[in-house]
């Protein structure tokens, strides 16, 4: 039911009006979605129901070329499939265009006032469909909310990870969901329990970038032995600012093995940094290989889970395929941090279809990311 103008005009009218079309959807034995949504689209399903066109619902239909596209990864990456859930549909539609860079969107699932069906409904109804590997949830509030954490248990059970924004925390926030889906409750706006493959975001851009990484990555490591996380730039100051993401984050950044010390020592210049973070320093700007020798390195060491990779406008496209490689023979995943102001289509797309490389713009959102993998 794409029409508005039902409980969010805050209005008795406006409330008795959806109970009646409840009422009658249920008298009927129908489920319904909305009203006062965009509506709902599923790849797999060849299905469109919306009022609006979402992005691209799936990278297979998506093509690049050039140097900057690794086309064993393009093959592989299909299988990361992401699914996007979310009350509001203008941010539906919005985080949609995800699809267009490369992400494999196989649903695009909108509730707006969830006079029935609501974002519940939809991690259920996911956890039970082959075709989603991850979901990225976007939320304002049920009428019970017990039923969102029953449907993350469900999620956790079904090996389903989930990265989730819930949006209206504030008391400002809540207020405004009144006149937007008039779905929310005080209950919602308490804190999430940490669980095992759900990891909560605050940036919305980070919603499908986390939900990417977590359908790319392996089963988080056992602990405590390869609970760390490396570092590897071509810049000091990056790496300085990924050491304090990840102590905000609570993500260990523990030093090389000697081994690892040796290796980094003879494959870099002796005025690069040589440890976690680990500076190529400009040289590798120069010297592509020693940034792809420094990866192998830190990736054979059995301290660490994944690599963070700040990435730079002055990095080598030509690196990536190489970097995915490494990532898939020693099964660890890198995440490619995007540092410049210019986001460059064609890498973008090359690692978004690399199975082995996660991209993130920020480095908080990246250590949130890797802190709820490592969770467990």
């Amino acid at each position: 039911m794409f029409a508005a103008g039902y409980a969010e005009t805050g209005t008795e009218d406006g409330l008795a009006a959806q109970h009646r079309l409840a009422a009658i959807a249920a008298s009927g034995g129908m489920h319904l979605v909305g009203p006062n949504c965009v509506g709902i689209a599923s790849h797999d399903r060849r299905l469109r129901a919306a009022f609006a066109e979402f992005g691209a619902l799936s990278a297979r239909s998506t093509s690049a070329s050039g140097p900057d596209c690794d086309v064993q990864a393009r093959t592989e990456a299909v299988r990361l499939r992401i699914a996007l859930v979310s009350q509001s549909g203008a941010l539906a539609l919005a985080l949609s265009q995800a699809a267009d860079r490369g992400v494999d969107l196989t649903h695009v699932l909108t509730c707006g006032n969830s006079a029935d069906v609501d974002v519940a409904d939809y991690l259920v109804a996911l956890d039970e469909d082959s075709a989603c590997d991850a979901i990225a949830l976007v939320f304002e509030g049920l009428r019970d909310p017990t039923r969102l954490e029953s449907a993350l248990d469900h999620a956790v059970l079904a090996g389903k990870r989930v990265a989730m924004r819930h949006i209206g925390r504030s008391m400002a926030g809540l207020e405004a969901i009144r006149f937007h889906t008039a779905t929310s409750s005080p209950a919602c706006l308490a804190a999430h329990p940490a669980r095992r493959g759900i990891v909560s975001v605050t940036p919305i851009e980070a919603v499908i970038e986390t939900s990417v990484f977590l359908a790319k990555a392996p089963a988080a490591p056992a602990k405590p032995l390869g609970a760390g996380v490396a570092v590897l730039s071509s810049s000091g100051g990056t790496g300085i600012l990924a050491a304090d993401a990840a102590e905000r984050a609570g993500v260990a950044l523990p030093q090389p093995g000697e081994l690892t010390l040796e290796r980094l020592r003879s494959t870099l210049p002796a005025f690069a940094a040589a440890r976690n973070p680990c500076d190529t320093t400009a040289q590798a700007t120069r010297h592509p290989d020693l940034l792809a020798d420094a990866a192998e390195a830190l990736l054979g060491d059995a301290r660490y889970s994944a690599l963070v990779l700040p990435w730079g406008q002055s990095q080598s496209a030509a690196l990536l395929p190489r970097l995915g490689a490494l990532g898939r023979a020693h099964g660890k995943p890198i995440c490619i941090v995007w540092t410049g102001a210019n986001l460059i289509p064609e890498r973008v797309v090359a690692i978004e279809r690399n199975p082995a490389l996660a991209l993130f713009r920020s480095l908080d959102a990246c250590f949130t990311a890797l802190a709820g993998w490592l969770r467990g």
